[in-house]
């Protein structure tokens, strides 16, 4: 009963936030929140639909952030093998994993204090990749199935919200076109 009402609270903060970036902050705290996590992150898909830009982050250090700026297939972060995976990806241990084993990110998660992370893809309704929201942990943690309950509400919220974010600043973009066009017309 607590998850639930916990979700409602932050569905109401998500709901109510008027910029992209204070929804972000939004999205980074209810996930640690939901999580217990130390730390979060939010990427979204790069135009060329093989990399991740980071766009929000909570508690890295800020060399970890900028080196994960971004993040294409292949690399040796966890949201990039979600990414290539096309599935969440959970790492109880960043120091027991054998894919980031001496990998550049692997310093990284040393550098933020980070020893384990969960990366779940945000899809939009129509099942379209949009970006990853991941939590991390200072200690070794493997999160349960009850544990991803009300995230994953959290994550479908937030892929809502990021998609409709999205499509008014495509819509603002294309009435500053429409505007400039129109005052620069001949009458």
């Amino acid at each position: 009963m607590a998850g639930a009402k916990t979700l409602q609270s932050i569905s109401t903060r998500l709901i109510s936030e008027s910029t992209p970036e204070s929804l972000y902050e939004q999205i980074l705290g209810a996930a640690m929140e939901l999580m217990a996590s130390d730390a979060a992150s939010v990427q979204m898909l790069a135009a060329d639909h093989t990399s991740l830009r980071l766009i929000a982050w909570r508690n890295l250090h800020p060399d970890s952030a900028a080196f994960w700026q971004r993040v294409a297939v292949g690399a040796g972060s966890i949201c990039s093998k979600a990414l290539s995976d096309n599935e969440r990806v959970v790492v109880a241990d960043v120091e027991a994993s054998e894919f980031i084993a001496g990998t550049e990110d692997q310093h990284e998660y040393r550098r933020s204090g980070i020893r384990a992370v969960q990366s779940t893809p945000l899809r939009s309704r129509s099942g379209r990749l949009l970006g990853m929201l991941s939590t991390h942990w200072r200690t070794p943690h493997d999160p349960t199935e009850e544990d991803f309950r009300f995230f994953d509400v959290l994550a479908r919220q937030a892929a809502d919200l990021i998609e409709r974010t999205l499509a008014e600043e495509t819509l603002r973009e294309s009435e500053e076109r429409f505007r400039r066009i129109a005052n620069t017309a001949p009458s």
